[in-house]
């Protein structure tokens, strides 16, 4: 009886220990993934203003964004055409 409660704790805590883990990689796979989309957005804004500073007009610099006010937006196309979100890890 004695065994099977310490066997029964070990368990417990190596399961404990897998789930907190799995969690862990879980939560390092999203932010690493949201860093990199951040940065392809920095990186195509950059561009655009670039070719403003090269003296390209503002509507062929910033086609394709959404400009409102002193802000500019842009939305990635769907995700089953050009992206794979998902565990699988494909970008």
């Amino acid at each position: 009886m004695l065994s099977a409660t310490a066997l029964a704790s070990i368990r417990t805590s190596y399961l404990s220990g897998s789930r907190t883990s799995l969690k862990m990689a879980h939560r390092t796979f999203y932010a690493r993934d949201a860093a990199n989309l951040a940065d392809i957005d920095l990186a195509e804004a950059m561009a655009c203003f670039n070719l403003r500073g090269a003296g390209t007009t503002a509507a062929t610099g910033w086609s394709g964004w959404t400009i409102s006010g002193v802000n500019a937006m842009r939305t990635f196309p769907t995700f089953s055409t050009y992206f794979n979100r998902d565990e699988n890890g494909l970008g």
